[in-house]
């Protein structure tokens, strides 16, 4: 009988405004690795949820009753000491169970992973294929080396293969979604969906840019697509077998090969899918074809990272969009009847007082319905990581306050402040949210009672962060 296999990818239940109302959806990674190890015929089951600090040894005690020969974890950056409190405890109440982590925070800082002694084994990259192949060897640890992005312990040294990647991204099964909690027990963020049930999907993965803040950017990862064809055929799956009615695309850059988008879009209007959708939109990928096209197949929202309004600041994190080109999509998405959200930073490297200033007053300006305003948070394996202490104070060590959602900044760039950054981001969502134009556009495009509810939910988010800015101002000043 083949071994049991556990994958599990915990969130934090934290108490920041934003995370409130941002999405809960499936961890798509070990959905992957779970249907590969399924479909080789293994005992594999996924645990998918937010935790608190003080559920560590609870989560331990469910993962030991189950008796895995392994467990894996996926850790972001700021549960990383969460996740390490669960594998210790694991490791206690059963030391034969062998432990495994991956995800962006192995990616960025992989000996400092592997300096845990709860640790057993590591992979730093892509795993579905490296994990297949490691527990097919029954972990025979003289086969370590061949297996690409395995992090694992030789005589005491402390051993790191080239990185993981899958090349045909079209021989991974789709993910074994029927393995993850109920579907109800998930949400999409407040303003991202207009139909239920909804989840999200990747349809690719890398990114051609380089970005400071973000793990693609050093280009470590490429760009690999799935073919129109699979995508088409998991849009199918997902509406059969799970009901969705709507698809959040998480790709970094799904509009960039566009010739693909236009086969998907194509396809979805041929084969009358019924679905809505959004997704990420650089901002030089979008055109007046494709975005018509795109509105036909079901797409009523892209999100386009424009970050800053100053070009100054887009050329020193690297961005390779012009603020001209922001405007134009901008334009052309609304024009085509496509709203619009928009992703902003303030406390960039090099970020002033006027250069917040310019992001406001740019934002303001732009026919966009939604604004998301988060503080730079420099992440391990991205550039700005290694580079923060040129630009600002930053404190390496907290790693449970690296979320970009955070009430706080994490990275205070020098010449301003905490107070400083919490003040204009304040300022920038009443401007922008108060702002005639915002208005008239948001309240055009509330369509049913459900988007008159979104509505009003928001208008408490945005009370909640003119109030908490508030606070925050007037503690600093005491």
């Amino acid at each position: 009988m083949k071994p049991r296999v556990v994958l599990v990818s915990v969130s934090l239940n934290c108490n920041y405004l934003l995370t409130r109302y941002y999405y809960r959806l499936p961890s798509l990674g070990i959905g992957y690795m779970a249907a590969v190890l399924k479909k080789n015929g293994y005992d594999v089951h996924i645990i998918d949820r937010m935790i608190a600090e003080d559920q560590i040894t609870a989560l331990a005690d469910e993962i030991v009753l189950m008796h895995p020969a392994m467990v894996g974890f996926y850790a972001v950056s700021e549960v990383f000491k969460v996740v390490m409190g669960v594998m210790r405890t694991v490791k206690e109440k059963d030391a034969s169970i062998i432990t495994m982590m991956g995800g962006p925070h192995v990616y960025g800082l992989p000996e400092r992973v592997m300096e845990n002694e709860c640790v057993d084994l590591g992979i730093r990259g892509e795993a579905e294929e490296s994990f297949l192949k490691l527990i097919n060897s029954n972990f025979n640890r003289e086969g370590f080396k061949d297996i690409p992005g395995l992090m694992y312990r030789d005589n005491g040294e402390i051993k790191i293969n080239p990185m993981a990647l899958i090349k045909d991204l079209d021989s991974l099964p789709f993910p074994a979604r029927e393995l993850y909690p109920p579907m109800e027990s998930y949400r999409p963020s407040l303003l991202a969906y207009r139909r239920l049930p909804a989840t999200g999907i990747i349809t690719s993965r890398g990114c051609a840019n380089r970005c400071i803040f973000c793990h693609s950017g050093k280009g470590h990862f490429g760009l690999r697509f799935h073919s129109a064809r699979y995508v088409l055929d998991e849009i199918k799956h997902l509406k059969k077998g799970f009901g969705i009615n709507e698809l959040i695309i998480f790709d970094d850059t799904f509009l960039i090969n566009k010739d693909r988008a236009m086969k998907i879009c194509e396809g979805m209007i041929r084969e009358k899918m019924d679905m809505s959708w959004s997704c990420n939109a650089r901002a030089r990928d979008l055109t007046r074809p494709l975005l018509e096209v795109m509105k036909r197949a079901g797409c009523w929202l892209v999100q386009i990272g424009a970050e800053s309004g100053r070009q100054e600041i887009l050329d020193t994190i690297k961005k390779g969009v012009t603020l001209d080109e922001i405007q134009k999509a901008c334009r052309l998405a609304y024009d085509t009847g496509i709203q619009v959200k928009l992703y902003f930073i303030l406390g960039h490297p090099g970020e002033t007082v006027d250069s917040m200033n310019d992001s406001i007053r740019f934002m303001t300006g732009l026919p966009a319905h939604y604004v998301s305003i988060n503080f730079m948070t420099p992440l391990p394996g991205t550039e700005l990581w290694d580079t923060a202490g040129q630009y600002g104070t930053f404190d390496r060590e907290r790693f449970e306050c690296l979320n970009c959602l955070s009430d706080k900044p994490a990275f205070i760039p020098f010449g301003l402040t905490e107070c400083i950054l919490m003040r204009k981001r304040r300022e920038a969502y009443l401007k922008f949210y108060l702002n005639p134009g915002t208005v008239m556009r948001y309240v055009g495009a509330i369509k049913t009672f459900e988007d008159a509810k979104k509505m009003f939910k928001a208008a408490a988010v945005l009370s909640g962060v003119v109030r908490d800015g508030l606070i925050t101002e007037g503690n600093s000043e005491k």
